[in-house]
């Protein structure tokens, strides 16, 4: 089992980006300290009735600074959009295998994929792959409104932008824009809904390639015991076993994911 640490911290800022989509930030060297891209957080609620954590993913890390950016889907995020700054909130430290960057060097061409709000754990791994060297281009796919996208534009990282409405942007989605423009990169790296991962490793693996997908499931502890967020994946025999997103993901490389 995944050995976590549950703080109580401030919320320093809260604010609504977009309809329903929140901006949180707490300060917390222990929760910044180990903090990696593509990890997640347990935010714990002080409600007989919402007993389970909800986890968000990391959406950014600046020095003792966490942020998390979440969507109102229910009752727990409803919750939690409807605190205060100042107010005291129990988080967990960062859960789960993030992001494998481990090969990326200067000058290496990395294409980030995101999907509605699977965008905000890619702001992280973008930022830290842009201090790495590496030339970035995001292509983020959203309904109709966007967010995040400009403050990476704003340190001069490549961000293209897709909308279902075509009322930002390319009318159209992140693959079929891919595929359009011929991009092409040495890294993929994906956060967004199971039908766009699916997609996109598909296309990839038809061309020798494979992606980096942080996969969305829906998660009860959060740490790997209580089995609820399992999905299929192939093991080094290729055999099919079932992994828990929380504890061995939520990035698994798409290669080993049964689609």
């Amino acid at each position: 089992m995944q050995t976590k640490n549950v703080l109580p911290v401030r919320i320093t800022e809260l604010k609504e980006l977009q309809k329903g989509v929140f901006s949180l930030k707490v300060k917390s060297h222990e929760l910044t300290e180990n903090a990696k891209c593509g990890q997640f957080v347990n935010v714990y609620l002080d409600s007989k009735k919402l007993l389970l954590p909800r986890p968000i993913s990391i959406a950014d890390v600046n020095g003792d600074e966490l942020r998390l950016v979440f969507q109102v889907v229910g009752e727990g995020t409803k919750a939690i959009s409807e605190m205060k700054d100042g107010d005291t909130i129990r988080i967990s430290t960062p859960l789960g295998n993030g992001y494998d960057i481990s090969s990326v060097t200067k000058g290496d061409k990395v294409i980030l994929f995101g999907g509605g709000i699977g965008v905000p754990p890619l702001v992280y791994l973008a930022k830290t792959l842009k201090r790495m060297g590496a030339d970035v281009t995001c292509i983020f796919g959203y309904r109709d409104e966007t967010f995040l996208n400009d403050e990476l534009s704003a340190m001069g990282i490549d961000v293209r932008v897709t909308t279902d409405s075509g009322r930002v942007g390319y009318h159209g989605n992140v693959l079929e824009y891919f595929i359009e423009n011929r991009l092409r990169a040495d890294y993929y790296y994906a956060c967004g809904p199971r039908v766009m991962l699916k997609a996109v490793a598909s296309h990839l693996h038809e061309n020798g390639q494979f992606v980096y997908a942080s996969m969305e499931e829906r998660m009860g502890c959060g740490y790997g015991a209580c089995v609820g967020c399992a999905i299929d994946v192939f093991d080094e025999n290729h055999d099919k076993v079932r992994l828990k997103v929380c504890k061995d993901g939520p990035v698994f490389d798409s290669r080993k994911v049964v689609w």
